[in-house]
């Protein structure tokens, strides 16, 4: 009987501290994780077997069979997977940003691109929660998700109230509030990126 879990590491160990039971080949393509420890001995399987006689079946008795068991500890590369996952989300939020600077023509063009923004965020979101499943950081990243969905509904609103303006003949309000949307946005990013910068260096 063979088992591996991952979780966080205990004590690190150096790479030949780990090839007394594996060779550190056996690692090379972890790309966001690393080896700590690994833990080999000899086990005892108990279990309710009918040994294959149909006639057995509701009988069982319990059998104890030897094993073997493998304990593999990993510990993630936390700012590399951050920062890998996190990427389509950011090149998401700069095209975002520069479809508040279309031409005043392209108001349809502009709300696509916010809600094309917003259902790719959510299926993003969707695919790093069952990847990196229930740990501690992921509280983090989601946050980070919900300014960004945040954001796409900003967008949308904005774009509709500049339109509204226009519509009705006030330009100089509507640029301004143009203006105002592409402010407020950046604020939003810088103080979005300081923050998690500062989370990610006391984590």
């Amino acid at each position: 009987m063979g088992s591996a879990l991952a979780g966080e590491a205990k004590a690190p160990q150096s790479p030949t501290q780990l090839s007394a039971e594996a060779a550190p080949d056996a690692f090379r393509n972890l790309t966001q994780w690393e080896p700590v420890q690994i833990e080999e001995r000899r086990d005892n399987l108990v279990t309710l077997s009918a040994l294959g006689d149909p006639m057995l079946v509701g009988f069982e008795r319990k059998r104890k069979l030897s094993g073997f068991s493998l304990v593999v500890d990993l510990k993630r590369y936390l700012l590399a997977t951050l920062a890998k996952t996190l990427l389509p989300l950011g090149m998401m939020t700069l095209i975002m940003f520069a479809s508040l600077f279309f031409p005043t023509g392209l108001v349809k063009e502009k709300v696509t691109v916010a809600i094309t923004g917003a259902l790719s965020g959510a299926v993003l979101l969707a695919s790093v929660n069952s990847q990196l499943g229930t740990v501690g950081y992921t509280m983090a990243v989601e946050y980070v998700f919900y300014i960004f969905f945040a954001l796409c509904l900003f967008c949308i609103l904005s774009v509709l109230l500049a339109e509204r303006f226009r519509a009705a003949h006030h330009m100089e309000i509507a640029t301004r509030t143009d203006l105002a949307a592409r402010a407020l946005f950046s604020l939003t990013v810088v103080a979005t990126a300081v923050a998690a910068g500062m989370a990610a260096a006391r984590w």
